[in-house]
């Protein structure tokens, strides 16, 4: 990205227009030239993101497009235009709820008016996350049009600990077909279908604790506790889950974070004592507690 700026001339006068549009202007030593994007591109990627649509996407990929995500200091994941869309088969445009914003930081184009290059910030607003993304998208001239070539996306976290939001959910364990309680396993189901159907539409899979549990173990209920972070904690820092039943012991989950993701999630599966009339749930970023939720246990 470096290398490609160094080639490219900076533009001044930049403006967004409510329309979408963004307008700006291209000068040399001798002369300008007003310049624009379109609303059409940007307002496809934009709106296709927030519905979940890839047929708004779709079309304006170019057919080398690259989609780039950082997943650690030193490592980005890499999808080429068939993996990419191929991951978002699911996403047909019903998706509700979803609003994403961009800040718009500078448009730089080459001298020759081929390649374009957008930088933003961009934050993604749903109900139970919002991650901000720093995120660089390249445009192609191809023929007419303007092509999508390239979407980078680096996520950000809150300066502070305490400035984190967090869910804590506890809800019924994860059965297989025949009733038995499986090992919880939500954060590899999030993982398999956040992308393709929405990080909340997974959430809202979970189904709340019930009388009918303790046909599975007996006198102890099972569940399992999911805490969800708002936006996800910074690279190589820790977060600890404390739990604990007011007629037992303390249980406690360590987890450090080791890749980069906009969606953060910690699951474990506990048994809830027959004594236990409830449960309570602490959340600690590096020591720091940011988040604290009492569930009331159906018996």
């Amino acid at each position: 990205f470096d290398t490609l700026m160094e080639n490219l001339k900076f533009l001044s006068n930049l403006r967004k227009q409510t329309s979408g549009h963004i307008y700006f202007t291209l000068k040399d030593a001798d002369s300008q030239i007003s310049c624009a994007l379109f609303r059409g591109t940007l307002y496809k990627i934009r709106k296709g993101y927030e519905k979940l649509d890839i047929s708004l996407i779709k079309p304006i990929l170019s057919e080398k497009f690259q989609y780039k995500f950082r997943v650690s200091e030193k490592r980005y994941a890499l999808q080429g235009k068939d993996e990419f869309l191929k991951a978002r088969t699911e996403w047909k445009g019903k998706a509700k709820g979803r609003k994403i914003t961009y800040k718009i930081e500078k448009v730089s184009v080459n001298k020759e008016k081929t390649k374009a290059v957008v930088s933003s910030f961009v934050a993604i607003n749903t109900k139970y996350f919002t991650p901000r993304l720093f995120e660089v998208l390249t445009f192609n001239k191809e023929g007419k049009k303007w092509k999508l070539a390239e979407q980078a996306q680096v996520p950000l976290s809150p300066n502070a600990p305490d400035m984190h939001k967090v869910n804590i959910f506890l809800s019924e364990a994860m059965a297989d077909e025949k009733g038995r309680v499986k090992p919880s396993n939500f954060v590899k189901e999030f993982s398999k279908n956040a992308l393709a159907k929405g990080a909340d539409a997974v959430i809202k899979q979970l189904k709340p604790l019930s009388k009918k549990e303790s046909k599975y173990g007996g006198t102890d209920m099972k569940a399992d506790v999911i805490v969800a972070f708002k936006e996800p904690p910074a690279y190589s820092s820790g977060v600890t889950v404390k739990v604990k039943q007011d007629c037992g012991t303390t249980k406690e989950t360590y987890q450090g974070v080791r890749s980069v993701s906009p969606y953060f999630l910690m699951s474990g599966q506990m048994k809830i004592k027959e004594c236990a009339k409830s449960v309570n749930v602490k959340v600690l970023l590096d020591g720091l507690q940011i988040a604290e939720k009492n569930f009331d246990i159906p018996r």
